[in-house]
């Protein structure tokens, strides 16, 4: 879903693309490059930030990111001025709407309703956009929408970063759809429908599954007050547990973790090695994806990768779409 891409109004296409994921701990950003069907990596970065792990930035925040990107991007000759960014699913209202068929000439009307009756905030204060999954009713007879908000100071506070940063933004992205789109497309689509790809961040655990054709899921939780890696596990398990009570119907059988500490994921992963029955894996790089320039450090990359996993996706996604 390329949130709010359409207000950028930029057809310029570019053969580079900046992902940039700014966190609360780090900005992480990735330089991929399209060079026929093959994508080369030019560029990656992980730019730690002492912003402190709280729900909002503070108010020097805005200067101290813009100083790291600009870091994070010096070490390159030239790059592309073009860069997709994200807002993390804690900030975004989601929810699932169904529409007659005959509803989809005018589907922009109906949806300014929904949101004036669905999202708890007056329409002037946000932006929002949607995706329509024709194919998963059973009845042709009816449309499933998926409709998401995001509070415009969360979206623009981003863009005047990435601005003052000397970087044009092609879209705003959500974390975990950009994440679950990347996963499908390089790996297998068809795997969505039974895995569950974890998201253990710095401040928040985020869950998603589901397949592009079929109906998508996100569910998050806070984790800002925890900080031993016990009480972390303690809240993983309590998620999983109500998670499953929530989605008995769902097929599982495979959990794949990504975040922005790899020694965490890896004790979680051997704790949680029983939680029911599923296999449980550190997402992995698959080399034929992607090439390296001389200069990258191919073998750190590699190791980093599931941290910067969400980088990499902003940028895939921007140059899929800039070479439409």
């Amino acid at each position: 879903m390329g949130f709010i891409k359409d207000r950028f109004k930029n057809t310029e296409s570019s053969r580079d693309i900046v992902g940039l994921d700014i966190g609360y701990s780090a900005i992480r950003s990735v330089v991929l490059e399209s060079s026929g069907p093959a994508l080369t990596l030019k560029h990656y970065c992980v730019e730690p930030l002492s912003l402190g792990l709280t729900q909002h930035w503070p108010t020097h925040a805005k200067e101290q990111i813009t100083a790291g990107i600009k870091r994070s991007l010096a070490t390159i000759d030239t790059y592309s001025k073009h860069c997709v960014i994200a807002v993390p699913d804690s900030v975004i209202t989601s929810r699932w709407l169904r529409f007659d068929s005959a509803t989809a000439e005018d589907i922009e009307t109906a949806l300014h309703a929904a949101v004036e009756e669905y999202i708890p905030c007056p329409l002037d204060d946000i932006y929002f956009d949607y995706q329509v999954f024709d194919t998963y009713s059973t009845d042709q007879n009816y449309l499933d929408v998926l409709l998401v908000a995001c509070r415009k100071e969360q979206v623009d506070a981003r863009l005047e970063i990435v601005h003052y940063a000397g970087l044009t933004p092609l879209s705003v992205e959500i974390n975990s759809h950009v994440i679950r789109w990347t996963y499908a497309r390089l790996y297998s689509a068809n795997l969505m429908q039974t895995c569950i790809l974890v998201d253990i961040g710095a401040t928040h655990l985020t869950l998603s599954f589901g397949s592009e054709t079929q109906q998508m899921y996100s569910c998050h939780e806070n984790m800002i007050a925890l900080v031993s890696k016990e009480t972390i596990l303690q809240r993983v398990q309590q998620f999983f547990s109500l998670f499953y009570l929530s989605y008995p119907y769902h097929q599982f059988n495979k959990l794949i973790f990504i975040g922005s500490d790899r020694l965490l994921l890896e004790f979680l992963i051997e704790k949680l090695t029983d939680l029911y029955g599923l296999k449980i894996e550190i997402l992995i790089l698959e080399q034929h994806l992607l090439l390296f320039c001389s200069h990258v450090n191919q073998e750190e990359f590699i190791s980093l990768f599931p941290t910067l996993f969400l980088s990499f996706s902003l940028a895939f996604r921007g140059l899929k779409a800039s070479l439409l």
